[in-house]
């Protein structure tokens, strides 16, 4: 299993900075609903990627962010990293499935309402472990893996990347056994972590 970096303009890469800004105050319910608008369902012939987002129980999830903003509860800023996140995932044009990884019934409950299926937390616990569980639900589709704090991502952005990503792997791999063991990923803004983890079907 091999990874490399995808490669993109800056504004693409943008949405990485969600972790730089995650001290911003969470957005409203009609703030959210503006990704949706940001960019229209089209584009047949196109890769069909499932996206999984583990989101972590509120209480414990974000624990660096607790008290960041005054008078904003905790377990309220993190839902709504996560809501921000997982609806501009939704209305990518690249995506064909959102699975939310979490055992947190309020943000499971808030997630199903912007469109994500939701599926608990499997028994391993961990980050990895969720991504994995998420991955195997996914058949046989282009899967990728999408932290929940990214606030600042927008529609477009996400399919140049996931686009980017089919791209790399369809031009740089002789065959499809050789395209389903190389991963591609987006860095954070520090470079010392990853927002997006992708891998083709197979």
């Amino acid at each position: 299993m091999s990874e490399h970096a995808v490669t993109m303009p800056d504004p693409v890469a943008r949405f990485a900075k969600g972790r730089a800004d995650e001290t911003a105050q969470p957005a409203a319910d009609g703030q959210r609903v503006r990704a949706a608008d940001e960019t229209a369902r089209a584009g047949a012939g196109r890769a069909a990627w499932t996206v999984v987002v583990p989101v972590k129980v509120l209480a414990a999830a974000k624990s660096r962010l607790r008290g960041a903003v005054r008078g904003v509860p905790h377990e309220t800023l993190a839902l709504a990293l996560a809501l921000d996140t997982v609806t501009a995932v939704v209305a990518c044009t690249e995506v064909r499935e959102v699975l939310a990884v979490t055992s947190d019934t309020r943000a499971g409950d808030a997630l199903r309402r912007i469109g994500a299926r939701v599926v608990p937390e499997p028994a391993t616990p961990g980050l990895n472990a969720a991504f994995a569980y998420g991955a195997s639900l996914a058949a046989s589709r282009w899967v990728a893996a999408l932290t929940a704090d990214l606030p600042a991502l927008r529609p477009a952005e996400l399919a140049a990347a996931l686009r980017a990503a089919a791209l790399a792997d369809v031009a740089g791999t002789a065959d499809a056994a050789a395209a389903a063991g190389v991963r591609r990923f987006v860095a954070d803004a520090a470079g010392s972590g990853t927002v997006l983890l992708t891998a083709a079907p197979g």
